[in-house]
């Protein structure tokens, strides 16, 4: 987890992988405002919390006070420097305080905190800096999002008409690169990249912005110069949907923030043919393999549908994987599936859905999870070429 749960730029990864590293590097140029401590270590619900915030010695004033406040999971905390600036060259480490009592966390999970400040005289409150802390019980289980396309989720928290732009997303172990397709200011298409560590289910990303490189319709050529263009942080919800938080600096001298729902892409509109074939069952640890009475693999033939989502069918041994949908996100994967055998019994629940597995429970045993073979899905109509 964190060091001393400081909150604060990425900035380790394997030497060994200079692009990645390359691509981390530049979180600590946008660095400008105060660090955000939290202590203690490893926090949980019922523990007070303590936040102080680590200015460094090119901040040029000491904020006279830093006032909190909680909502749910929202912190928010507002520096108050008064009418004159005390000036510093030696940095600072200063509380911030709720106007009563202590802080506690609203329970276990993410909680956002934001850093705002008055804008100085005559300007507007602006936020400063923005941080995710996840709660719950340590070591956190690190997310497994799954590697593929990503896109805008439709009726997702934070949803939009964004269908153009999408994010590509390889993990390895807890390192993950994100390659961002979107726009700029002037709507003219723009690709940032970016590289971090998953710890729980969050992820901290610097976006590089990389120019003057050359291809792929001519000879390629490495880019000459590479800027900072913001700082990504993801939430992983389950392997197949995320929230993205997007910050940039501002010319106010603030930042930016546009959180987007995101969800796995999958080409195939119906999910229930995409996933026709053959499925492995994997029970995560040996014993629960002992003790499991599942085949190693089902092959499903046959599709049905009804009014809360569709079914999978074994016509051959009778079981049917019964998927219910989310009608609110129509291009997200399933909320729950239940494993039931040709009599109805419930064998397994699954209620981490990706594109191509599952995750959950078999009944009576330990975890399991279903993974698809792709390669068995019933082949369907090619493409039609392009033409020019």
């Amino acid at each position: 987890m964190f060091d001393a749960l400081t909150i604060r730029p990425l900035q380790r990864l394997t030497a060994a992988i200079c692009l990645l590293f390359a691509m981390l590097s530049p979180l600590l140029a946008i660095a400008a405002t105060p660090d955000i401590q939290v202590r203690p270590r490893y926090p949980v619900s019922s523990t007070p919390v303590i936040i102080e915030l680590l200015g460094h010695g090119t901040d040029v004033c000491v904020p006279r006070a830093a006032n909190l406040s909680a909502d749910g999971r929202d912190v928010n905390i507002t520096l108050e420097h008064g009418e004159r600036c005390k000036s510093t060259t030696d940095g600072y480490k200063l509380a911030a305080k709720p106007e009563s009592g202590l802080l506690r966390w609203s329970g276990n999970g993410v909680h956002r905190i934001r850093l705002y400040d008055q804008g100085g005289p005559g300007a507007s409150k602006r936020l400063l800096g923005f941080q995710l802390v996840e709660i719950g019980q340590y070591p956190l289980e690190s997310a497994r999002p799954e590697n593929g396309f990503w896109w805008v989720e439709s009726g997702g928290d934070f949803g939009g008409d964004s269908q153009g732009m999408g994010l590509s997303i390889e993990r390895q172990g807890d390192l993950i690169s994100v390659s961002v397709m979107g726009y700029d200011d002037s709507g003219q298409p723009e690709w940032l990249m970016g590289a971090g560590e998953i710890e729980g289910s969050l992820a901290e990303i610097a976006l590089t912005r990389f120019q003057g490189g050359r291809g792929p319709f001519e000879a390629s050529l490495s880019p000459g110069n590479a800027t900072v263009a913001g700082k990504l942080d993801l939430q992983f919800l389950d392997p197949a949907r995320a929230i993205a938080w997007f910050s940039r600096p501002d010319a106010d001298g603030g930042i930016s923030l546009q959180p987007m729902s995101l969800v796995r892409f999958r080409f195939d509109s119906d999910p229930a043919t995409a996933w026709l074939g053959r499925w492995i069952l994997l029970p995560e640890k040996l014993e629960d393999e002992k003790g499991s009475s599942l085949p190693r693999l089902i092959e499903f033939t046959e599709t049905s549908h009804h009014l809360a989502g569709f079914s999978l069918i074994d016509a051959v041994h009778g079981y049917r994987l019964v998927c219910e949908q989310d009608a609110a996100r129509p291009n997200s994967p399933p909320v729950r599936c239940l494993l039931n055998d040709r009599d109805d019994k419930t064998l397994a629940e699954f209620g981490s859905i990706a594109v191509n597995s599952v995750s959950g429970w078999e009944i009576g045993s330990g975890r399991l999870r279903a993974v698809h073979d792709t390669d068995s899905v019933p082949r369907r109509l090619p493409l039609m070429p392009l033409r020019y």
